[in-house]
């Protein structure tokens, strides 16, 4: 009925997948096992964050999942954010006497825009989580029919991340003369890819993160919880800030990143391009490690042919001198392997964000003559689209020699981009 409708109208176009970073490459079958990493929010944070949701008009519950979801924007970088939660599904009262499990799980989502303040983006999750409580009385398997989502095995439908929080936990039931107690049994599943579980402890929260270990490690997690508190802290000492610029870093983190950047100093070539320092290097130690993405590592050696190939793809496409090339991919060993090849070749390269619009994509393409891109196999199509060579490097350089391109020393050694 109009629920129904309501869910159909609400989730129309939303993302299939909220891509966060991970350690491990995603699998193709998810096996939910799962860990778990304990974390507290403490008494003053917690009566700070629930004065900033009570000033505000919105509840804890609604200025927790506000903040787990910045927490995820800021993470996936995507600004169309489902989270799920869980009701009791007992919101009629001849529900009441029935013994059994009615647990529905809402789908819970909401835009995020980087420049809006906390008070601004509460007011959308409040506004989100209000309509969707009112409208729980559809299965969530009704969802997926009237969705007609293709299922993947490899994640969950809808959404991979979910929150819950409880007020008022039981911490014990009385039944004349029998006194039942709760305890945690950690059962070393995980249903989604993460889910944040609180409750509230005396005068501050209780919980965890429960995360999929076969994408994610430990490690990360702990940074997860740290950053979350970091994030709260951040929201209630600045909630006129943007949020796309609260701080989720600890003042460790902080120092540690300012000092990897801070090496020593050095002499550059200036008379030599980037693309030709890199074969240098290539040259004096090619079974070095020179890239670490996701667990996997690349030598120099091999990133060098790898660009080769590039290279000499886009020298028979044509690519001279000056010409761009537009490059549309996520971080991986190709994106750096066609950045290479595209010096290699004589040419510069313009990045584009996958986020941006057809429009403005197509703006860009004209206003700097580009007639070629490097893609990723899923948004291929797209592209191509656009009235421009799409080519996907995991199919198309392979058939070309991995030995060096020449191109004159005067050849473009410029790197153009584009993000907004």
């Amino acid at each position: 009925g109009k629920q129904r409708e309501f869910w159909r109208e609400r989730l129309r176009g939303a993302p299939a997948l909220l891509d966060l970073p991970t350690d491990y490459p995603r699998p193709p079958r998810q096996d939910f096992r799962g860990g778990r990493i304990a974390m507290t929010v403490a008494p003053a944070l917690t009566t700070r964050v629930r004065e900033r949701a009570r000033r505000e008009g919105a509840t804890l519950f609604m200025a927790l999942l506000a903040a787990f979801k910045i927490l995820l924007y800021r993470y996936s970088g995507q600004e169309d954010v489902v989270v799920g939660t869980p009701v009791a599904g007992r919101n009629h009262p001849e529900l009441e006497p029935l013994i059994g499990c009615f647990l529905n799980m809402l789908a819970i989502r909401t835009r995020i825009d980087a420049t809006q303040n906390f008070s601004m983006f509460l007011h959308a999750v409040k506004t989100s989580t209000l309509t969707s409580f009112a409208h729980q009385d559809v299965p969530f398997e009704k969802l997926l029919e009237d969705h007609k989502i293709e299922r993947n095995l490899a994640y969950s439908p809808l959404y991979q991340t979910a929150f819950s929080f409880e007020e008022h936990p039981l911490a014990q039931v009385r039944m004349r003369d029998l006194e039942l107690t709760f305890e945690e049994i950690e059962t070393q599943t995980a249903k989604v890819d993460l889910a944040l579980e609180l409750t509230v402890e005396g005068e501050g929260l209780s919980g965890w993160f429960e995360y999929r270990t076969d994408l994610f490690t430990p490690a990360r997690m702990e940074r997860c919880r740290e950053h979350f508190l970091t994030l709260l802290a951040s929201i209630v000492d600045q909630p006129e800030a943007p949020i796309g610029l609260l701080n989720l870093l600890s003042s460790d983190e902080r120092k540690g990143l300012i000092e990897l950047g801070c090496g020593e100093p050095r002499d550059y070539p200036l008379d030599s391009p980037i693309h030709r320092l890199f074969e240098q290097q290539v040259d004096r130690a090619p079974e070095r490690i020179a890239l670490i993405h996701r667990n996997e590592t690349l030598t120099y050696g091999r990133l060098d042919e790898h660009a080769n190939q590039v290279a000499a793809l886009l020298r028979a496409r044509g690519a001279t001198d000056p010409a761009l090339i537009g490059i549309m991919m996520d971080p991986s060993f190709a994106l750096i392997a066609g950045v290479l090849g595209i010096l290699k070749a004589g040419a510069g390269y313009v990045y584009f964000e996958k986020s941006l619009p057809d429009e403005r994509v197509t703006f860009i393409l004209g206003d700097a003559g580009i007639t070629m891109v490097l893609v990723d196999p899923n948004i291929q199509p797209r592209i191509a689209a656009l009235g421009v060579v799409a080519l996907d490097l995991t199919v198309e350089s392979k058939a070309f020699p991995t030995t060096r391109v020449t191109t004159p020393e005067a050849a473009t050694n410029c790197a153009y981009a584009v993000f907004t």
